[in-house]
């Protein structure tokens, strides 16, 4: 609940972070993470509109949907051949997101990245 992720001390009027907050969890997959919250103050009686940004950071690690997969490929296979292999899923987005793939060094394959844009 938002809610948690905030209090306000009420001797000083300042906004603290009450737990540690996963972008991911609570902003799921939107560009922009904006919480609104309402603040009131008494004594004069006041509403406060705020809202807080969460930032991403590179917090989670991408992961395949396989820990390891295996590829039947014919001996009769032209060079060139495309062989698609399921991408990466990584929760952090923008900077944080996968950047790239690798293929460890061998003579026999390349690797080939298509990019799908904004997306993801």
């Amino acid at each position: 609940a938002m809610e948690t992720l905030f209090h306000v001390d009420q001797t000083d009027g300042i906004l603290y972070v009450s737990r540690k907050i996963d972008r991911e969890e609570v902003c799921e997959r939107s560009s922009a993470c904006l919480i609104n919250l309402k603040t009131v103050l008494e004594n004069p009686l006041e509403v406060h509109y705020v809202g807080v940004e969460v930032l991403d950071i590179n917090d989670h690690s991408p992961s395949f949907p396989e820990k390891e997969k295996t590829l039947e490929i014919s001996e009769s296979v032209l060079p060139g051949a495309r062989i698609p292999v399921q991408a990466a899923r990584d929760p952090d987005g923008g900077p944080f997101t996968v950047q790239q793939y690798k293929l460890s060094p061998n003579d026999n394959f390349r690797l080939e990245v298509k990019d799908k844009g904004e997306d993801g």
